[in-house]
Parts: C-alpha cells; sequence; structure tokens
C-alpha cells in the first residue's frame, strides 16, 4: 500500500464507507492515522513524557496519558509481525529507553503493554513491577 497521491475528500471518504474493498480504499495506508511511524518519534514521545515530571491528575494529564499509552501500545505492538508481540531488539531497545529515563505515564504504558501483548516477556514483566505507581490496586 502506498500514501494516497490525491487529496481524499468528503465523496472519497462517503465510497470508502460504502465500499471498503473499492480500489481508492485499497490505496489508503492504514499507518496515516497512527500517531508514531518510527523508532525516533516514539523516543520523542517518551522525551516529552519524561518532561512531564509532575504526574497530577487533571483533565489534561489524563488525556495526554491516554494518547501516549495508545500511541506507544500501537507502535509497539500492532504496528509490527507478529501482532500482539514484540520483536527482541524492539524490546531491547524499550527496555533500555524506559529503564534509563523513568516517566509519568511509563508505568500505565507498561501496564498496557503487559495488557495487550500475547506472550509477555518475563524482562517486561520485572520492569512493569519496578514501577507500580500509577497502576490500578489489586482487589484482595
Amino acid at each position: 500500500m502506498t500514501r494516497l497521491q490525491e487529496p481524499f475528500d468528503a465523496a472519497d471518504m462517503q465510497a470508502f464507507m460504502a465500499s471498503p474493498g473499492s480500489a481508492r480504499a485499497e490505496r489508503l495506508d492504514h499507518r496515516a492515522f497512527t500517531a508514531v511511524r518510527t523508532r525516533s518519534e516514539a523516543e520523542y514521545l517518551m522525551m516529552l513524557d519524561h518532561a512531564k515530571s509532575t504526574p497530577d491528575f487533571d483533565v489534561e494529564e489524563r488525556e495526554w496519558r491516554a494518547f501516549f499509552v495508545e500511541s506507544m501500545v500501537e507502535y509497539l505492538i500492532w504496528q509490527h509481525q507478529p501482532w500482539g508481540s514484540m520483536a527482541e531488539a524492539e524490546l531491547d531497545w524499550f527496555i533500555g529507553l524506559a529503564g534509563d529515563a523513568p516517566s509519568p505515564s511509563l508505568p500505565a504504558l507498561l501496564f498496557a503493554l503487559v495488557r495487550e501483548m500475547n506472550d509477555v516477556p518475563e524482562r517486561l514483566i520485572a520492569l512493569a513491577l519496578k514501577h507500580p505507581k500509577g497502576r490500578l490496586p489489586a482487589l484482595v
């Protein structure tokens, strides 16, 4: 698939919704709707999250955390095959990045990764257990 070469207007959107198998719809790249496409963009998001040094829970913080977690989970788990897992090289990179500079949204991201992955590596579980702040409390 390639990105659209010409603008995708309202008429095209209606045609797309009516017939998702159309030739025009097949030219639409699903990656055009993702927030993070490359490792450098993921690193930039982690840097932005790290800059938010005080994890207060106002509306802006919740919106940012939701965007950050959803974007990173999409990049780390669902953009690469096999879907639902993370390649060893990606896992090494992520653990190095997250371990070196924990951020306010890291516990929520780790929890989401563990929840979304099909086969969770022990190293990721260990990292998630090191950052319990921000997770839901266990029910006793």
